[in-house]
């Protein structure tokens, strides 16, 4: 996990692997997850965005917005399998 500038709230348990995207190339922003939220393995939080208190993120998540007090939120990802594929090098 990689917590960049951040402010979390008391009770807060972040899971394994969680990420706050802070930096966007010219500047630094901030991300803020409230008290009591539980934030799933995986996550990615791209600031700046505010995670409110008691919110529940779902494993794997990408949050890009804001989220209020006492919601869950996750992303869903489409997975594509190509089956016998090789890398170009290979073919």
């Amino acid at each position: 996990s990689y917590i960049g500038d951040a402010d979390l709230g008391e009770h807060t348990n972040i899971g394994g692997g969680t990420i706050t995207a802070n930096y966007d190339g010219v500047h630094k922003n901030h991300t803020t997850i409230g008290s009591g939220a539980h934030v799933g393995a995986g996550n990615l939080f791209v600031a700046p965005v505010t995670v409110g208190d008691d919110v529940t993120t779902g494993a794997g998540s990408v949050v890009r917005h804001d989220v209020p007090a006492d919601s869950m939120v996750y992303s869903e990802n489409t997975q594509h399998v190509v089956e016998n594929w090789k890398p170009a090098w290979e073919r």
